[in-house]
């Protein structure tokens, strides 16, 4: 069975199921981050976006922002044409989710990650995980408690996988320095 092409809302052609040449990649528009597997792509305005970003939903209930749901915004909502990650906290310049009354915004692939339910953890995430309960200890009783419960342990999630985030692009970053040369770039239709 033949993949099928997608029409995305922030682009106006069709994309197409793609496969970068060998060796060669490219940096999807919705997360910027590379392309090194199959992805739905333009070749007419050199538009590429992941498997996943493609499907992302155009808004989302998201657990660290209980007040809102965040709509997918393809551009960023300030003058600046930028926006800080409120959960790891750095800058991008891509697709995010964001509640404009709020001003609360996360990248596609902050939004997007799985919970963690890996048991070997991080010296980091040990301390956060004690940060966080000190925290709701100390907090109301009743639902108010439960509230802010619920609240920490998704910023707490969100710390976690922004510390599994930046482990990643440290690898790739490293993993980059050992790239070869450039070569022109073929598309194969799969």
């Amino acid at each position: 069975m033949r993949p099928q092409t997608k029409q995305h809302f922030s682009h106006h052609h069709i994309l197409l199921p793609l496969q970068p040449e060998h060796g060669k990649t490219f940096n999807c528009r919705a997360c910027d981050n590379p392309i090194s597997e199959p992805f739905h792509g333009c070749l007419s305005c050199n538009f590429h976006l992941h498997g996943c970003c493609a499907d992302a939903p155009r808004s989302l209930n998201h657990p660290s922002h209980p007040s809102h749901p965040l709509t997918l915004a393809p551009t960023p909502t300030y003058p600046s044409g930028s926006f800080t990650c409120n959960a790891c906290s750095l800058q991008g310049r891509a697709y995010s989710f964001s509640c404009a009354c709020c001003e609360y915004d996360l990248h596609v692939q902050c939004a997007l990650m799985p919970k963690t339910t890996e048991s070997k953890e991080h010296p980091s995430v040990t301390a956060i995980k004690e940060e966080n309960s000190e925290a709701i200890n100390a907090g109301r009783e009743g639902s108010d408690q439960e509230s802010e419960k619920t609240m920490f342990e998704a910023q707490r999630e969100l710390k976690e996988q922004m510390i599994a985030h930046k482990l990643m692009l440290q690898a790739l970053d490293n993993a980059s320095d050992y790239v070869g040369p450039s070569y022109g770039t073929r598309y194969y239709y799969y």
